[in-house]
């Protein structure tokens, strides 16, 4: 079972879901959030992962819009919620986010982040 932990940036604190191996040294993982924020499902996935010999972190990517978003898919009102928070997250202004990569540059993981936000999860909760 994972804990939160605060991450302090220059740009501010943001927390994030740590889960550790049981082995001290592992390969870490890095579990991009779904619309609904660092929920139970993320939680899972990211215990999950711990349990396979990595050390997992889930960011809360929505912290600057609103921080600590743990909300389900189960009502119409949490999926509107989501929508709200992930069209706040795309309309911030360009200069506060990564221009996608050109074709003949490797994608960074802010480009990554803005562009494909939550292909790690679903990598992460798809049947081997």
């Amino acid at each position: 079972m994972g804990e939160r932990t605060t991450i302090t940036t220059a740009d501010g604190t943001f927390s994030a879901y740590v889960a550790r191996p049981a082995k001290p040294k592992a390969p870490a993982v890095v579990v991009i959030q779904e619309i609904f924020g660092v929920n139970q499902v993320m939680r899972d996935i990211t215990d999950g992962l711990a349990g396979q010999g990595y050390l997992a972190i889930c960011p809360d990517l929505f912290w600057r819009i609103e921080p600590g978003i743990d909300i389900t898919d189960r009502s119409d009102a949490e999926w509107k919620r989501a929508f709200e928070l992930f069209n706040a997250s795309m309309s911030r202004p360009a200069s506060a986010i990564s221009r996608p990569p050109s074709p003949t540059s490797a994608p960074t993981p802010a480009a990554t982040a803005r562009w494909a936000p939550w292909a790690i999860a679903w990598v992460a909760s798809s049947p081997s």
